[in-house]
Parts: C-alpha cells; structure tokens; sequence
C-alpha cells in the first residue's frame, strides 16, 4: 500500500484509523502512519499533496534533507516504535515537479488504534516554510541594518581626509603652474576627479543613512521644480523641459523643502542622462483632494522590465563608475518620510515616468526646525 492508496480500498479493510480518515484529510499538517514493517499504511490528503508516492516510509523520508546530513531512518522509526517518547526533526523537501523546496517541522511518535491492536508509527509534518524565509528575511535586515550604520559612520569619518586630499591637490597643481609638464598635471587632474567621484559616493551614503534635516527652507512645490530644472540642466541645452501646473495646485510652501529640491534635481539628472542629453522632459503637477501628483515623463529608453530595482541600494544601469546606486533610493527615503509614495513606470510610446504622491501642505510653515533633527 502506498502513499497514493485507495482510501475506499481501506475502508473496505475497516482498518480502525480508516474511521477517521475523513476527518484527517480535513487537517492542515500532514498524518502518515507506517506499520511495522515501516511501509506506509496511511497519508492523509495534506500528506498525499507534498510528497510523491512511497510504498516504504523509509524511502519517503530519504527525500527530507533533514539538518544536511544523511540520516538512517530505518533505524530511527524501528526505534520510534519501541518507544514512547516523541522525536522532531526539522527538514527541507525539493518536489519533483521543480516547484520552490518546502521546509518541514518532522515529529514521530507511536501508539495503538485499538486496545491490544499493532503498533504504529506516526509522522505529523507541519509546513515552515513561512517562518523559515521570515526569520532568514528578519536576519538579513537586521545585518543590513548594521552595516547602515557602519558605513554612515565611516561616511562621516571619510569626509575631511577627502577634503584635504581635494585642496592639497588643487594647491600642488597651483604651486608648479607653468613649470609642470603636462604629465603632472594631467596626474593631479586625474587625482581630483577621483576624489571628487569619492565625495559623491560618501555624501550619498551618509544622505542615504539619514533620516532628518534641521535644514527648514519652506518653499511652494513651483518653486522648487523651477530651481530643479534651472540647476539639472544648466549644462544640457539640447534638452527642453516643459513645466505645466494646474491652477488649484497649492500654493502654500512646504517645510525643510530641500530633500523635495534633492528629489527633483536626481529625478531632472537621471532623465537628462537617459535621453544623452538630447530630447524633451515633461514635468505635471496635479492636485486630488489633500494630494500632489507630480510627474516627470522623458523620452528615453525606459526604466525595463523590473522598475522596482532602480530603488534598491547601489542598483545602477549607469555605466561602471558613473553612477553610486543610491539616488533613487535617497529619493524613495525622502518621499516617505513626507508619508509619500514614488514609483517608475515605461511610458506606452517610450521613455519612462516617475510619479510622485505627497499629502499637499495646506498651511504655512513654521521658522523651528524639526524635533530630533540629525547633522551629518
């Protein structure tokens, strides 16, 4: 008998545990009991849906990767039947069918379905998979967390060495002037643009790491996306960016506005990047109810298949060096700590869009910075 039997065909045996299969099939874990023979006399439907037909209880659990390492289980269900105490393991299944491996909480035990009647061994399987892949995503954050922290700190500690190597640089190439050969200075060019490259990266990091400003500059939302434009494309003059504002946009200012001016200029630079400086940005800005809706649309090649990617840290389609990884990901931190929400999409004709949602500032700011605010 298998572990795809006929149910019908052991109730026709009037097994005592045939009584009661209805009801164990109704059983979220899975029942499997083996006689002593240790061939699998019974499976109930949860059982019958995670593993593939086994005449030999042995053989069943051979597939169970349990604690990697090889386990013989003939030897541990003949001694699960001599004895009462209950015995778990815990295990990892690959189904056949190539579908994702299932983690598996094992407990054996024994006992009689009838006074005087045979011994059975019984196997209750309980699926983990959930909070296996909870406490390993749990793990992963609370490390990631960690090396935030690291990293803002060596950041910060990176910055004045930065700054000498930069101006001692710039005073060394001012000091030989004429006399130098073009060697040198090309060397000393070299030098600064690679410094410069290294204050990027650790000026995102520690903004990337923060998540208050005691910066409070309030501004209206037109504003700050006629300095975004002026500022990103000040060097770009093949692209043209076209601003349109409805006319019920607010126009109350908003609070320690420069992360929205950070967001907005990274937003301008990106598209002006993607396009290779030639082409046209459309920026929108709508009002529903108590929200802003601010859209940049561009003409390039699009964000792909997975826009999602573009937010997570050190994610670039920039090439090698070009780019940190963490301005969109700056951006999204930004967003929602104004309780807003960011997203890319491919535009149907080609290009992509960002769109922003903000609650719109219904009031006008106070001059006090935020409680609690951080310095870099």
């Amino acid at each position: 008998m298998g572990l795809g039997s006929d149910i019908q065909q052991t109730q026709q045996a009037a097994t005592p545990y045939s009584q009661a299969s209805a009801l164990l099939d109704r059983l979220p874990v899975g029942v499997i009991v083996f006689d002593a023979r240790l061939n699998v006399a019974f499976a109930n439907l949860t059982a019958r849906s995670w593993f593939a037909p086994q005449a030999s209880a042995v053989d069943l659990l051979k597939r169970v990767a349990v604690e990697q390492r090889a386990f013989d289980w003939q030897s541990i269900l003949r001694a699960q039947l001599r004895q009462n105490a209950m015995q778990r393991f815990t295990g990892s299944y690959q189904r056949a069918d190539g579908a994702p491996s299932q983690q598996f909480e094992l407990t054996l035990s024994n006992g009689q379905l009838q006074d005087g009647g045979e011994t059975y061994g019984f196997v209750t399987v309980c699926d983990v998979t959930d909070q296996c892949s909870y406490a390993q995503r749990s793990g992963t954050l609370e490390r990631m967390a960690a090396i935030g922290q690291v990293a803002a700190k060596v950041a910060h500690e990176l910055n004045n060495p930065l700054d000498g190597v930069l101006r001692y640089a710039g005073l060394a190439r001012r000091r030989l002037g004429e006399q130098a050969d073009a060697k040198t200075l090309d060397y000393l060019d070299r030098i600064q643009e690679g410094v410069r490259r290294m204050t990027g990266i650790v000026r995102d990091l520690l903004e990337f790491s923060r998540t208050h400003t005691n910066v409070d500059r309030p501004a209206t939302v037109q504003t700050l996306l006629e300095d975004a434009i002026e500022s990103s494309t000040a060097h770009a003059r093949n692209v043209r960016v076209e601003l349109r504002i409805d006319e019920n946009v607010t126009t109350s200012p908003f609070a320690n506005s420069d992360g929205l001016l950070q967001v907005f200029c990274n937003l301008l630079k990106n598209a002006v990047d993607a396009m290779d400086n030639v082409g046209r940005i459309d920026v929108t800005v709508a009002q529903t109810d108590q929200w802003l809706r601010i859209r940049f649309d561009d003409y390039g090649p699009g964000v792909g298949d997975d826009p999602e990617k573009l937010f997570r840290a050190f994610y670039t389609t920039k090439l090698n060096g070009a780019g940190t990884g963490l301005g969109l990901a700056v951006c999204r931190e930004l967003i929602q700590t104004r309780a807003g929400k960011i997203n890319a999409t491919n535009r149907d004709d080609g290009g992509a869009c960002f769109t922003i949602d903000l609650p719109a500032p219904t009031a006008k700011p106070t001059s006090t910075s935020e409680e609690g605010a951080a310095d870099d």
